[in-house]
């Protein structure tokens, strides 16, 4: 999960959230990540249909970051 340190370790923000095609491996990366999908999303009538989903930074912060 380095990436993922690189990108949100240093954030003050309680919470992240990202656009993901459900149809992709990354998808399911983010998921075993703990990312939750909270809806979908379709930024125009023909543009494909992504999960909108978060993650709780709070959390990380409290605990000393996921292992």
């Amino acid at each position: 999960m380095v990436i993922r340190a690189l990108l949100l370790d240093a954030r003050d923000e309680p919470c992240a959230m990202l656009l993901s095609r459900p149809d992709t491996p990354a998808h399911a990366m983010y998921q075993r990540w703990g990312w939750q999908i909270v809806g979908t999303v379709r930024s125009a009538p023909d543009a494909v249909v992504t999960d909108a989903m978060v993650i709780d930074l709070s959390a990380d912060q409290a605990d000393g970051g996921p292992a």
